[in-house]
């Protein structure tokens, strides 16, 4: 009874979210404020993929680039090839897979300091050379008039998402797919060994575990969501350059992942919030955004070392403190 109860509310609570995502477009007063909710879409779908990531005890600093190789496949496929955007968007997060499982082969058999090293480098490399081979890139010029997706009905009609509001949907849908198969793999036997390798690899080794070939899955499955996402975006803003998936972007997908919590699946998300949100607050102070971001880093790391998320459950904790603390002074006064 109390499990059908549990069920029936927390299906609740998803449907009347559901409800309010969908209704978000009329609700909101201005194209600027959707515009904020669009690219927090696309954040949220490569934070999760780095927490994803994260999981296993390795922090990719090349997230970034692999969002670029997400946008610059799905680039070149729309406007080389002629392909439509709904294979371009799979094929891009496919050619952020293939080239993740080649790298991660290589560099998680090391950890610490040199990992670390090592993403930067790839990170450096990839943004380098789309810079300089700009005969085929355009270099720091960009890309520019990537098409808007749309959907063609022979003798009907055709669907083009070309406003804020359509690709409201479009980003919606596909963030809330990304989300399912993410926790659905988190909360599963992968999710399991994923962490069983991040608190103690060899003693999962010693019980048979691959952790190499796990900590593998979970890296091409997170820059697999990066691609993912990097191909929405250059769809969304139809341009892109090196400089947009540079050092910036790298790090406010880790804040967001950090402040936000990384052991807890809506972590990222809330991180993301919080980051386009002090975007938005300081958007006409933009020089004053890295000491913001710094401000929240620090004190969240000092006061909320396991992320915003952990809020709740520390309020639970000290309320039941509260109540332990009343119940023998009630009785002893009764």
């Amino acid at each position: 009874m109390d499990m059908s109860r549990s069920s029936f509310r927390q299906w609740t609570w998803f449907l009347g979210l559901l409800a309010i995502l969908l209704l978000m477009p009329a609700m909101v007063s201005g194209i600027g404020i959707l515009n904020i909710i669009n690219m927090m879409y696309l954040m949220i779908i490569a934070a999760m993929g780095l927490n994803l990531i994260l999981r296993t005890g390795h922090a990719n600093f090349a997230h970034a680039a692999f969002l670029a190789i997400g946008a610059y496949a799905s680039a070149f496929l729309s406007l080389r090839a002629g392909l439509a955007f709904w294979l371009c968007l799979p094929m891009a997060g496919l050619t952020g897979a293939l080239i993740a499982w080649g790298l991660g082969r290589i560099i998680l058999k090391v950890k610490g300091a040199y990992f670390f090293l090592i993403t930067v480098a790839f990170s450096e490399v990839v943004r380098r050379s789309l810079a300089y081979f700009s005969d085929v890139t355009g270099g720091h010029q960009g890309i520019e008039r990537i098409p808007k997706p749309s959907i063609n009905i022979p003798d009907l009609a055709t669907v083009r998402f070309g406003s804020e509001m359509s690709f409201y949907y479009l980003l919606l849908a596909t963030m809330l797919v990304s989300l399912v198969i993410m926790y659905r793999l988190q909360r599963g036997h992968w999710g399991l060994t994923w962490r069983a390798s991040r608190e103690a690899d060899m003693v999962a080794e010693s019980v048979g575990v691959d952790v190499l070939r796990y900590k593998i899955t979970a890296f091409v499955t997170g820059c697999f969501f990066a691609a993912i996402s990097g191909s929405l975006y250059a769809h969304y803003v139809s341009f892109i350059n090196p400089d947009t998936f540079g050092q910036p972007m790298m790090m406010g997908l880790l804040f967001a992942v950090v402040v936000g919590g990384r052991d807890y699946f809506y972590g990222p998300i809330i991180g993301i919030i919080l980051l386009r949100g002090c975007s938005a607050a300081v958007a006409r102070m933009a020089e004053y955004q890295p000491m913001v971001y710094g401000v929240i880093l620090i004190l969240a790391i000092l006061f909320f070392p396991a992320g915003f998320a952990s809020l709740p459950s520390r309020f639970s904790v000290m309320w039941q403190r509260i109540l332990h603390f009343r119940r023998p002074s009630e009785v002893a006064g009764s």
